[in-house]
């Protein structure tokens, strides 16, 4: 397959934060993304990694003839546990969604929040547009958020931890479960 995958965010607009453990989520998806991307590589997937604004990273995508598409992320609200966000109204993309997000927290052993809509959440109507990365990409993308970035206990068992590789192992997994490649 020919996969690309982005890390969430950019230096500028560095996403969630974990105050106590100084992280925020552009760098460490950075660390995810680079051990995805050997990863991946290794078991012959064509890999290209995009970094910067979202519209960039959509255009180089849809300009690449892309097989798969991700964007990692860190969730952040006070939660915990993993999911995969996937474009509105999909049932295929629902189902991958599914079996990506079950695969990633079975192996993390984390709990399973699942196959989410994406929608985007800012501005005057919360909620009511679909996410642009999900949805103006020409080939299947997906968001997974493998944890809470801001839950101290999931960015202590993870992220300060350094177990980055870990992650990526897990959303290779998922990648190899949800397209059998």
């Amino acid at each position: 397959m020919k996969i690309a995958i982005c890390p969430g965010h950019y230096p500028e607009a560095a996403g969630a934060v974990n105050h106590r453990y100084d992280l925020n989520e552009h760098d460490e998806a950075c660390q995810v993304v680079s051990h995805l991307r050997t990863l991946l590589l290794a078991v012959g997937h064509s890999v290209h990694v995009f970094r910067g604004h979202l519209r960039h990273k959509i255009d180089r995508i849809n300009n690449g003839n892309f097989d798969l598409a991700l964007d990692v992320h860190f969730n952040a609200g006070g939660g915990h546990g993993c999911e995969v966000v996937y474009v509105p109204h999909s049932p295929t993309r629902q189902a991958q969604a599914a079996v990506i997000s079950s695969t990633m927290c079975s192996y993390m052993g984390v709990r399973n929040r699942g196959a989410k809509e994406g929608y985007w959440m800012g501005g005057d109507n919360p909620g009511t547009k679909p996410d642009a990365f999900v949805s103006q990409t020409n080939c299947p993308a997906f968001i997974p958020e493998p944890i809470f970035i801001d839950n101290d206990s999931e960015a202590e068992k993870w992220l300060a931890a350094g177990r980055h590789a870990h992650i990526a192992e897990a959303i290779s997994l998922g990648i190899q479960d949800a397209f059998g490649a």
